[in-house]
């Protein structure tokens, strides 16, 4: 039996292998990712990362329309062919270089729409970026074959080229253009090592017949990810139009750094969706699911626990004395950021099922909402304001999806997954305001590191304490 295991891993088995693989490169890509972002947010000033946020957001709406969700498609297809891979590949890639030249021919006209023409000697690099986006699609093959660990090397080369080449042209003081060329040179190398990893390799072939299911499963994808890209992006361009790019580079640092845990999540993803879609029967869905929500809730809430208690020596000693503003809207969007990470597979259920026709609508929804709350709250003149209503929003359009959609496909219980995560996270939460209290006349790097450290500590504690039994079994499986 162990021989038959050893040569035929189960679901189970694999699923966890990948999330391995996959949590052990993540941290290190996170490392680097976010290492680079503190070095450079030391290096330049807010308004940098203002401009960088206003035109990824507007180019990025070009980038997001050429993606017709091929790469779910790949993933979700039980019996892909060469020819499907091609026929994807060359669709896109096409409609991709056509939004990168509208892009380039039309980003004067949006700046100027926008009252935004001081960042007009920066648009043009995007276009490029628009299209080397499109030469991602060998990694979706990668995982759709659940080889994990290529797809992993090649997005931390990625990660590793980009960052490199900021911080060495922040250095020699490119400003805003070492932010701008530290992405494209993340998007080329990651590029060229899934194609290098990849034994299937698209070529520039359409067949029409193939395209049809292709069409039928991700158009409906293409419309949630264009609103999705919108709500998660619109209020950079109202914070940078209402305010300016100093506000709005507060701003985008505020969500930037929170949302790395969502990194982390949109990687397990990689391995839980895939896995999602090869379950034979809901109750195998449900173990998954089930597996999947209560650790990542696990690991989403010991950064909100430390945030919340500790967010203004996080500021002061991370990023520096010149980010102090952004500290409201980074609690606020810590805990933003950890909600999303723990409810997030009910999405990757949807798609397993093929059931994209809801997400439009959804997405509608939040766009609207998002797109409202951020006004109102730029019209306040504060960027709190902005950040409690976004996330207010974000908020209750997640907790439709849990307890209305969700519910329709599979019948979860929230309270029953996560209440050992939440008992360890307000244990912690309590410790941390004590310490704070003992230790309030104490200032300076060191005092603060003993209470990060004591927070990390007494929170893997209690957690391991709690579901000790759990682990042990999860550890055997691997």
């Amino acid at each position: 039996m162990k021989n038959f295991e050893k040569r035929y891993p189960s679901l189970l088995s694999q699923t966890l292998r990948g999330l391995k693989i996959t949590t052990s490169m993540t941290a290190l890509k996170t490392l680097v990712d976010a290492g680079c972002q503190l070095v450079l947010a030391r290096l330049l000033f807010p308004d940098a990362f203002g401009i960088l946020a206003f035109l990824i957001s507007a180019a990025g709406f070009f980038c997001y329309i050429a993606d017709l969700g091929g790469g779910k498609y790949i993933i979700q297809k039980k019996d892909l062919t060469q020819e499907d891979a091609d026929t994807v590949f060359t669709f896109e890639l096409l409609v991709g270089v056509g939004l990168a030249l509208a892009w380039l021919l039309g980003a004067g006209w949006i700046l100027h729409i926008l009252k935004k023409n001081t960042l007009l000697p920066y648009a043009a690099p995007f276009s490029l970026w628009i299209a080397l986006e499109r030469f991602q699609l060998p990694r979706f093959i990668l995982e759709k074959r659940m080889e994990f660990g290529k797809s992993n090397i090649a997005t931390f080369l990625g990660i590793l080229a980009g960052s490199v080449i900021s911080v060495f042209l922040a250095l020699r003081g490119c400003g805003v253009y070492s932010l701008i060329i530290g992405l494209i040179f993340r998007s080329l190398v990651t590029a060229l090592f899934v194609w290098h990893y990849s034994d299937m390799k698209p070529r520039l072939k359409f067949r029409a017949d193939l395209a049809a299911p292709y069409m039928r499963f991700g158009l409906p994808l293409a419309v949630t990810s264009l609103f999705v890209f919108y709500y998660w992006n619109v209020d950079y361009i109202i914070v940078g139009k209402f305010l300016n790019d100093t506000q709005l580079g507060y701003y985008y640092i505020a969500f930037k750094f929170p949302h790395y845990i969502l990194q982390l999540q949109s990687l397990v993803s990689t391995v839980v969706y895939p896995a999602f879609a090869r379950t034979k029967d809901d109750e195998q869905l449900m173990r998954g699911f089930k597996l999947a929500t209560k650790y990542s809730s696990a690991l989403a809430l010991l950064p909100c626990v430390g945030v919340l208690a500790l967010g203004e020596g996080i500021v002061r000693y991370g990023l520096g004395e010149k980010w102090m503003p952004a500290l409201r809207p980074f609690q606020i969007f810590t805990c933003l950021a950890a909600v999303r990470m723990i409810t997030i597979h009910w999405y990757d259920v949807y798609l397993s099922k093929g059931k994209t026709r809801v997400m439009p609508w959804l997405s509608v929804s939040n766009a609207l909402g998002v797109t409202f709350a951020a006004w109102a709250g730029a019209r306040c003149g504060t960027l709190t304001s902005v950040a409690l209503g976004v996330a207010a929003v974000n908020f209750v359009v997640i907790l439709f999806a849990v307890n209305v959609l969700l519910k329709k496909v599979l019948p979860v219980s929230y309270v029953q997954l996560l209440w050992k995560p939440v008992l360890a996270a307000a244990a912690t939460f309590l410790c941390a305001i004590l310490l704070n209290r003992a230790l309030k006349d104490s200032g300076g790097m060191i005092c603060f590191s003993i209470k990060m450290i004591f927070v990390i500590l007494i929170y893997g504690g209690i957690y391991y304490y709690l579901d000790r039994r759990s682990l042990h079994h999860l550890k055997t499986r691997i």
